[in-house]
């Protein structure tokens, strides 16, 4: 349910999902995804809204390759 969790609040918070990778070992999940939203302030609320999600211990950012 975690996934679902994650998505849908990036979907309720208007971040259009590019590209998604999700990775399970030992009970831990990392998923990592690339997304494209409005303005740096924006940002600000995606990451807290995804550290209020139960089950999810940390949120960590990335520039984009270039």
């Amino acid at each position: 349910g975690l996934l679902r969790d994650v998505t849908i609040a990036l979907s309720v918070g208007y971040v259009n999902i590019v590209s998604s990778s999700t990775k399970t070992d030992a009970g831990v999940a990392r998923m990592h995804f690339e997304f494209e939203i409005a303005s740096p302030d924006h940002l600000d609320v995606v990451v807290r809204t995804l550290r209020a999600i139960g089950g999810v211990y940390d949120v960590i950012m990335s520039s984009p390759a270039s």
